[in-house]
């Protein structure tokens, strides 16, 4: 490493132009006006001199190497990751090197193998104690390096305490969920059990409404955000159509009253979520209505065996061409149906052995038909038709899609009301079958098609919508008023009229 280090400075001092040599000597960030202060304790003095400067400045050390202690500055985003500057915090294989071209351009480029590159990027956990004495723990901290610098994106920054990144377990997690003003309807102490993952409560504090979720077993940081902070948030913008913000968030190491560890991370408001009296315009169904304490933790609860896919639900794919909406969609609906809906079996009278010995049966009485027309490779026939087989008794997808819009249906029969020949169902299955597939035979037109793949990607978001917000235990009649009186579905459903319309002349 010094010998790298020694070569690129020579390098430097010989080729590099004095123009250039000033600004790696200087390496002064310049201020980014997104990021944002390191949340102080209330009413510390540090918070001023915070304010004034964008980083942080303090000593740190990876959590593998604790003696190799190196001065930095935190810098901490709202809209980007956390930013870690400092030098030869842990060993790297690769650095980024100035080379200039004939025609005097000068460009930084790796040097070093890309599994070197991959290596160096690996996540690590860093310590860090703020020159203000705060402790910080840096989790997910991937590095690059120039020269002598090395940079580290942070993926959460944990502010408060000293732990063990990936591996620290957490038993209590409490956030604020976008403006309290949402929030009317929620009483302090207000609590209710979320099955085995937990229980939820409502804490009151100065004007902001905390949710606090005491875990049954303790969990890691990215368990906390996923079982918990995000399907909050995934509810609440199923709910109301809205993109509610994740407010400041804390976690609780021990059960027993452990003080409270503050986390930052990209796209987590650092302070509280205020609209200063200006609220968007209309919403699908007010929260304050519908989202009591009791159905955020039956969400959650739900929510828990659905691998995120609500998520998709609230927040469908929009910057991405058509085939790629249509298909996304129709997997997700596949996928929620396998998680929400009993996976009842074809030719339930028999008994699972008694199905057994059918395939069985069928794969053989198969293998001899091909060896009579002459066949000779029997175990590649053995094979197929034992794949082909081993799903008979699953549900076909197409009667999955029937279960989603009867639930969807009976709530909001406009959702596919106008869905007459083909069925919405049978739409839906020859859409993914084309992108999925590609099968042959297909005899419209790519405009047709295009139209069928638009029908397909809005529909399923509104009726995906339905069946998870009634499964998050919303009332139907709430349901259906919000829907058929809310502008965005009125203009669905004028939006999916004209298409078909079009098709049909």
């Amino acid at each position: 490493m010094q010998n790298r280090w020694k070569t690129a400075v020579e390098f430097l001092a010989s080729r590099v132009p004095a123009r250039l040599k000033g600004i790696v000597r200087s390496r002064t960030p310049t201020p980014d006006r997104s990021v944002v202060p390191l949340p102080m304790e209330p009413g510390s003095d540090a918070t001023a001199t915070a304010e004034s400067d964008p980083t942080l400045k303090g000593e740190f050390w990876a959590i593998a190497e604790p003696e190799r202690r190196r001065d930095g500055k935190l810098t901490i985003g709202v809209k980007a990751s956390a930013r870690l500057e400092t030098v030869d915090l842990v060993d790297m294989r690769v650095i980024s090197e100035p080379k200039i071209f004939p025609n005097g351009e000068t460009h930084w480029t790796q040097s070093g193998r890309p599994e070197d590159v991959v290596a160096d990027f690996a996540p690590i956990t860093v310590h860090g104690t703020l020159d203000s004495g705060r402790d910080v723990t840096l989790v997910d901290a991937m590095g690059t390096a120039i020269l002598f610098d090395q940079t580290f994106r942070v993926g959460y920054v944990l502010d408060g305490a000293h732990v063990d990144g990936h591996d620290q377990r957490f038993s209590a997690v409490r956030f604020q969920l976008d403006d309290p003003g949402w929030w009317t309807n929620l009483e302090d102490g207000m609590t209710a059990e979320a099955g085995t993952v937990g229980s939820l409560s409502v804490l009151r504090e100065g004007g902001l409404v905390w949710f606090v979720f005491e875990f049954t077993e303790p969990v890691t940081l990215r368990e906390c955000d996923s079982s918990v902070v995000l399907p909050a948030r995934t509810l609440a913008n199923l709910a109301t159509m809205l993109d509610f913000q994740i407010g400041p968030t804390q976690l609780r190491v021990d059960a027993d009253g452990s003080s409270w560890i503050t986390v930052l991370s990209k796209n987590r408001t650092p302070r509280p979520v205020k609209y200063g009296g200006s609220r968007p315009p209309e919403f699908l169904l007010r929260p304050a209505a519908v989202l009591t304490v009791e159905r955020f933790a039956q969400w959650i609860n739900v929510s828990a065996g659905m691998d995120g896919l609500p998520v998709v639900v609230a927040n469908p794919p929009t910057n991405a061409a058509i085939e790629t909406k249509a298909l996304t969609m129709a997997s997700v609906a596949e996928g929620l149906h396998r998680r929400l809906f009993d996976e009842s079996k074809r030719f339930q009278t028999i008994k699972p052995a008694q199905r057994k010995i059918a395939r069985k049966a069928a794969v053989a009485i198969g293998v001899m038909a091909f060896e009579k027309a002459g066949y000779s490779d029997l175990e590649e026939v053995r094979d197929v038709l034992t794949k082909a087989l081993g799903h008979i008794t699953e549900m076909p997808y197409r009667s999955r899609l029937e279960d989603l819009q009867q639930e969807a249906v009976s709530v909001v029969p406009e959702v596919t009301a106008s869905f007459q020949e083909p069925t919405w169902a049978q739409l839906v299955v020859k859409t993914r079958n084309l992108l999925a597939h590609q099968l042959d035979g297909d005899k419209r037109t790519m405009l047709q098609k295009i139209d069928d793949m638009t029908l397909v990607a809005w529909s399923l978001p509104w009726v995906l919508r339905i069946v998870l917000l009634l499964r998050a235990g919303v009332e139907p009649t709430v349901i259906r008023n919000g829907l058929v009186n809310f502008s965005p579905f009125q203009y669905y459903q004028a939006n999916i009229a004209a298409i078909q319309s079009k098709s049909q002349h």
